[in-house]
């Protein structure tokens, strides 16, 4: 299957995850592809950004189609981990420093 990568820059708190959620939305519906979420400017991530990426998760799998979160900060890995997401988001192309 065909990818879309989207770019995540920046921190994602509370006051963000709302433009998030609509621009993953817009990425989803320009396409049926797998979406690969880039985090390798991802600079700060707290719960509600974290719910986020779940929320899409379960779009993408309902759709039929793939997800995954790649070049995530060791701290995001430990915290997906943590939650037991690591695997579910498919974390992959770890960075090797924060």
């Amino acid at each position: 299957m065909k990818e879309s990568r989207f770019f995540v820059r920046g921190d994602i708190d509370v006051a963000t995850r709302a433009q998030l959620a609509a621009d993953l939305a817009a990425a989803m519906s320009a396409n049926d592809n797998t979406l690969v979420v880039d985090c390798f400017d991802l600079a700060c991530i707290e719960c509600a950004g974290l719910a986020v990426f779940v929320t899409t998760y379960e779009t993408c799998r309902a759709e039929g189609r793939g997800f995954r979160i790649e070049n995530p900060a060791p701290i995001l890995c430990r915290v997906l981990d943590l939650l037991g997401l690591n695997e579910m988001l498919r974390a992959s192309g770890i960075r090797t420093s924060d």
